[in-house]
């Protein structure tokens, strides 16, 4: 697989998401949407929490990150439901998967750089590209390493607003 290094995530453990099994004859689609829904409120405290101890972008972006990849690792059933099973669920799990991706893009740009040219589609590329990986490793069974990744992908997600150089320092400098 990818060689990089390993870290411990250091962050809070969410409460982990009591889950319906998608397998089960007497699942409904309610059910789905009530654990989606819930995952996903679940993922949003981590993230908003995270972010609200940060006074400047850089660090509320990284904190972003940590925490949506500490969620990940510690809840990986929430997190595939968020990220691999919503695709099963046929046009309603797309939609809700979409409404994530907005949310994360939103959470994002908010507070970005004004200033800093880059294509309308930034945030939507990187949001989706951090989620890319995250499923691979959720696919793999890897889940553990994904909060390893997130200095890497802090300094990618920074990486058009801030340039190479200052974008490697946030993304180092961040201790959550």
């Amino acid at each position: 697989m990818f060689n990089h290094p390993r870290r411990n995530w250091g962050g809070e453990i969410p409460t982990r998401i009591p889950l319906p099994s998608m397998r089960d004859k007497s699942s409904t689609p309610d059910d789905f949407a009530n654990a989606y829904k819930s995952a996903l409120a679940a993922l949003r405290d981590a993230t908003h929490a995270a972010c609200a101890r940060e006074a400047e972008w850089p660090d509320r972006v990284a904190a972003a990150v940590h925490a949506a990849l500490g969620f990940a690792a510690t809840d990986p059933a929430a997190a595939r439901l968020l990220v691999i099973d919503a695709w099963a669920q046929g046009r309603e799990g797309a939609l809700f998967h979409q409404r994530m991706i907005e949310a994360f893009v939103r959470l994002l740009g908010a507070g970005a750089p004004p200033d800093v040219s880059r294509p309308e589609l930034a945030e939507e590329f990187m949001v989706n590209c951090v989620v890319a990986i995250a499923v691979e490793r959720l696919l793999a069974g890897e889940e553990r390493e994904l909060p390893t990744l997130a200095p890497q992908l802090v300094e990618l997600i920074l990486l058009p607003y801030l340039g190479a150089e200052e974008a490697r320092v946030q993304a180092m400098r961040y201790r959550h």
